[in-house]
């Protein structure tokens, strides 16, 4: 009985010291680790320090890229920047090497803190025609500096009287310079735009030059219809007095010897009487 009673003790002992095995390792081991994995989960949703990231390219600055805009050096250096951006936030097509995009176009207006996707950007457009060559002009006024190379534009003269003409509807810029000195014709422009012209335009360009200085007029969307051209050459001509001038050939009819004579003689005697009378 005694020895009953013994071993009964022992399994009631060792069932307490499992129990107690089992409660220190649940409070110490086992809870904690839980704890910390669901902390550690729950951070990663709400912590921003803590989040997964991959680097993808931002605009930088507080300016917006317009829509068909050439992604050049000078623009992804002044622009673009790769930041670190949490995975639960980050684009699924977004760019992660600037280099991929060097010399892009833009599809749409990118703004300051917007993250730049491969949709965003495409292979240049077929803007130029086969007769199409690249000069330069100098413009005093580009929409208040928002023309920026690759956008879409048109070309006008303005004739400084409250009158103006559409040149050259709905071209791409290739490149903008500031601040250059035309030595063309003596004026100050305070950007030079390089353009692709044909032999016509060209020539309207150079006409409407004498007659005004130009300005660019931007477009919002590529989609938009291209306005309608209005200047004139062969009226421009007119203004400037550079129409052909058609010579009236006075012929040439030939006179006698004896005629000659008779002529001379009678402004001799007209002569001669107009001495007697005095």
């Amino acid at each position: 009985m005694r020895r009953f009673r013994k071993n009964q003790l022992i399994v009631v002992a060792l069932i307490c010291f499992i129990s107690s095995l089992l409660i220190f390792y649940y409070n110490h081991v086992k809870i904690p680790r839980i704890k910390k994995e669901v902390e550690a989960a729950v951070r990663k949703e709400v912590d921003l320090d803590v989040m997964e990231k991959r680097y993808i390219a931002v605009v930088k600055g507080e300016e917006i890229i317009p829509k068909y805009t050439a992604l050049t050096d000078e623009i992804l250096e002044k622009t673009i920047e790769l930041r670190e951006i949490p995975l639960k936030f980050a684009l699924n097509n977004g760019v992660e090497d600037i280099e991929l995009i060097r010399g892009k176009i833009t599809q749409e207006a990118l703004r300051p803190g917007e993250q730049i996707t491969y949709d965003s950007v495409s292979t240049q457009k077929k803007w130029f025609g086969d007769y199409d060559r690249l000069t330069e002009y100098d413009f005093n006024f580009i929409v208040a500096g928002e023309v920026k190379e690759g956008n879409i534009i048109d070309v006008l003269v303005n004739y400084d009287n409250g009158d103006y003409d559409v040149i050259i509807p709905k071209i791409k810029v290739r490149k903008l310079i500031e601040n250059k000195t035309s030595e063309r014709n003596g004026s100050v422009g305070n950007y030079t735009l390089v353009v692709a012209l044909n032999e016509e335009q060209q020539r309207d360009a150079e006409l409407a030059l004498k007659l005004g200085y130009l300005e660019a007029r931007l477009y919002i969307d590529e989609s938009q219809r291209a306005s309608p051209k209005t200047f004139n050459y062969d009226y421009g001509k007119e203004k400037l007095n550079l129409g052909r001038v058609t010579e009236k050939v006075v012929p040439q009819v030939e006179v006698s010897k004896d005629k000659v004579e008779e002529k001379n003689a009678a402004q001799t005697n007209s002569q001669e009487n107009i001495t007697l009378e005095h």
